[in-house]
């Protein structure tokens, strides 16, 4: 098998496990991967708008939408109506929302810290350019 087959194999092989041990974390809180990606651009870029994280997530409208009402129901964010334009909602974390970032956000950089235990600086730098690089050319739109 040549290099670049190999990377995305081994791609493909890092992706379950990872997912995986992420998923155990996240169903002692209810929640699966979907919300909880959208739930952290929630918490760590406020100001973005539903449709800008959809789009950095790579999730359609629906997704999106699906999300914010799960994460209301559990009680993770609030809705408000915007004051300045009617067409728009404010979203705030609410007290267990933020205790449960803190605490998911603690235990899964435990868990990516393990995870990359040895490598230097510089291999890490490498590693996030070239997927980044891979993501960017597989979102080009044709």
């Amino acid at each position: 098998m040549n290099l670049s087959k190999q990377v995305f194999f081994d791609i493909m092989l890092t992706f379950h496990p990872f997912g995986k041990q992420l998923n155990q974390f996240l169903e002692e809180y209810e929640l699966r991967r979907p919300d909880w990606a959208v739930f952290q651009y929630l918490v760590t870029e406020p100001q973005l708008s539903l449709s800008e994280v959809g789009e950095l997530l790579n999730y359609d409208p629906a997704n999106v939408t699906r999300a914010i009402k799960y994460l209301t129901k559990i009680n993770l964010i609030e809705i408000h109506p915007s004051t300045i334009d009617r067409r728009k909602k404010n979203i705030q974390i609410t007290t267990k929302g933020q205790q449960t970032y803190e605490v998911l956000q603690q235990r899964i950089t435990q868990l990516e810290e393990r995870l990359v235990y040895g490598f230097s600086q510089d291999e890490l730098e490498i590693t996030h350019r070239t997927l980044q690089t891979i993501r960017h050319r597989l979102l080009e739109k044709e």
